[in-house]
């Protein structure tokens, strides 16, 4: 398999030209937007967890066990350890870093700026609409890469994605 594969990847005019075979080369599942904001999302839920030093282990980047011997696959730390693990020590844990990631999940125009205010606080905050939809993409992206979780799995007892201010 992995001969036939190398044949096709070195054929430049598998698809009838070279300028046929490179654009279908360069063809994603995913839309450009799509595949920014899904880097974007993960992004923010790693530096959100890299500002709590217990956490810092699970954001650090290695060599991908499962590619082993099979060339440079870089991932963080998170997936391996919760990736094919569902117990449910793993699902109160992951629902906590999800806390930690809502709780940090605002308008990137608000990055850096003092929230203590209240108005300013809620003028940071995504609709409801918006901030289930990144909590699906994550999950979805979590699903990806092997963790076998979705809202289903959660227990949020006492727990809460979503946290008010009063006015």
């Amino acid at each position: 398999m992995a001969t036939m594969l190398a044949t096709a990847e070195a054929n430049l005019t598998v698809y009838g030209s070279k300028e046929a075979t490179a654009l279908l080369r360069k063809l994603s599942p995913l839309s450009s937007n799509r595949q920014e904001l899904k880097a974007g999302l993960i992004t923010r839920f790693f530096v959100s967890l890299s500002f709590h030093e217990a956490y810092l282990p699970l954001c650090r980047i290695i060599q991908d066990p499962q590619y082993h011997g099979l060339g440079d696959h870089p991932i963080q730390v998170f997936f391996v350890a919760f990736r094919h693990n569902g117990t449910e020590v793993n699902k109160q844990l992951l629902s906590h870093l999800l806390l930690l990631f809502s709780q940090t999940l605002h308008k990137v125009d608000y990055y850096g700026k003092d929230l203590s205010d209240e108005v300013t606080f809620c003028n940071a905050q995504y609709e409801s609409t918006t901030s289930s939809m990144y909590l699906r993409s994550i999950i979805g992206i979590f699903r990806e890469h092997g963790l076998l979780f979705n809202m289903g799995s959660f227990n949020f007892v006492g727990m809460s994605f979503l946290y008010y201010v009063s006015i």
